[in-house]
């Protein structure tokens, strides 16, 4: 693979470049990283380039792309004291490519504060979808009939869906009957 240098535009193959500890260091990061956030990588760190047009030096480049791997690595995602959310690559990788196609106005960044609070939003919406679908599972009753089944499994170790099946499950009307009888009791 034949790289150009964006000071000079010199050509030259990828191991010439990873003679440069800072470059081979960007590189590595970009490898261990998960691919969705790999292949946004280089485009994102080009935001902290300099209004000049000066190329981004490669130790601030390392910098830059340390404190991602950090970020995206990290277990939860966090912003503004509100409630922490599952770390999940896709927010990240989301929230990457909006700053790309959107950037902020006010560039280059200087952190990547904008960015967690992009993946945060992301991660929120995710999260949320999930409590909403949890939530209406738990209202329906097939919330109910799953940890049933998984009980039942639990304790014979042989438990099938059909087994749940036999097992009835009363309506709402039904379930309104029997307070109506206890409250008359």
């Amino acid at each position: 693979m034949r790289l150009k240098c964006p000071a000079c535009r010199t050509l030259a193959g990828a191991d010439s470049w990873a003679a440069e500890v800072d470059v081979e260091a960007v590189m590595k990061i970009g490898f261990d990283l998960p691919s969705e956030v790999s292949r946004r990588m280089l485009a994102y760190l080009a935001l902290f380039r300099p209004v000049s047009g000066r190329p981004m030096a490669w130790s601030t480049t390392r910098t830059h792309a340390e404190v991602l791997q950090e970020l995206v690595g990290y277990g939860i995602i966090e912003w503004d004291k509100r409630a922490p959310r599952p770390n999940n690559i896709t927010a990240w990788a989301n929230a990457m490519e909006k700053m790309i196609q959107n950037p902020p106005r006010h560039l280059p960044l200087k952190n990547h504060n904008y960015l967690r609070k992009m993946a945060y939003e992301i991660a929120d919406d995710m999260d949320r979808t999930v409590e909403v679908a949890h939530n209406r599972a738990e209202r329906n009753g097939t919330l109910r009939r799953q940890k049933r089944e998984e009980r039942n499994t639990k304790e014979n170790g042989r438990g099938t869906r059909k087994d749940l099946e036999k097992i009835p499950i009363p309506t709402r009307e039904e379930v309104a009957a029997l307070r109506k009888r206890k409250k008359r009791v």
